[in-house]
């Protein structure tokens, strides 16, 4: 049985689809899935050992999408599960001619489905990971509310305890993570409200504040005590920073 999930939005989007391919498994024991992610996002699902290959989509054009669509048409899928509603996610595996192609049905590109799934997650009170495995309703799986499992190399985990310890910190003492900034739909706490938080933990605890350079306006965390600012990190170091940390803070799903 060969499946294939679409989930190619943003980086908390990805996460919270992994209980997903943790549930595939659990329904079929012979199964190999693979994931069409964005390129930005991908890196997430390295080391998973429940994915078998990962399929980067470079970029939202014809171009990259019909190129997608002739590798999926190759993988020989028996399914489809579009995870995220955007409607390059529903063309892929419909021009692929994916057999069997689940998603959501309340969409005017549901017509690419032959097992749509409807629900609306805009009025649902349910948490996201539940949404993401109603998608699996055709199969006869009932959902359930489990934490997303990431993935990292012993040698990613020990960079990231050299990283803490280069910035002057100490493993034996509270690691705090903290990114401020946000790239998706959710409402997102003013910066002040964050220079307060920094300013109170730096006191007590070890502040690691994350983001963006040039994006996410850093600067103005420079020289709060305890506080040190970090803006070069790619996906992997970020997620092994924040598998040492005790406690991290955000204003959206991605970090």
């Amino acid at each position: 049985m060969k499946v294939v999930i679409l989930r190619t939005d943003r980086i908390g989007d990805l996460v919270l689809a992994e209980p997903l391919i943790e549930a595939l498994h659990s329904i079929y024991t012979n199964i190999c899935v693979d994931v069409v992610a964005s390129e930005y996002a991908a890196p997430v699902l390295y080391e998973n050992p429940l994915v078998s290959k990962i399929l980067a989509l470079k970029e939202r054009n014809i171009r990259c999408v019909m190129s997608m669509v002739e590798e999926v048409s190759k993988g020989g899928y028996d399914i489809s599960i579009t995870v995220d509603t955007s409607p390059i996610s529903y063309l892929i595996p419909f021009l692929a001619g994916v057999r069997t192609r689940v998603g959501q049905g309340r969409r005017l590109w549901g017509f690419t489905l032959n097992k749509p799934v409807f629900f609306s997650r805009r009025c649902s009170n349910l948490h996201e990971v539940i949404l993401n495995q109603l998608l699996l309703k055709p199969f006869g799986y009932s959902p359930s509310l489990v934490r997303p499992r990431l993935f990292l190399s012993p040698v990613e985990v020990e960079n990231a305890r050299r990283m803490i310890e280069d910035f002057g910190f100490e493993m034996s003492k509270k690691v705090i993570v903290m990114h401020p900034g946000s790239l998706g739909s959710s409402a997102e706490p003013p910066f002040n409200l964050y220079y307060r938080l920094c300013e109170m933990l730096g006191s007590r605890f070890q502040v690691m504040v994350c983001g963006q350079k040039g994006v996410d306006n850093l600067e103005i965390f420079t020289g709060i005590e305890g506080v040190r600012v970090i803006d070069d990190m790619n996906i992997r170091e970020y997620m092994g920073l924040i598998s040492q940390s005790d406690l991290f803070v955000g204003g959206d799903t991605g970090p």
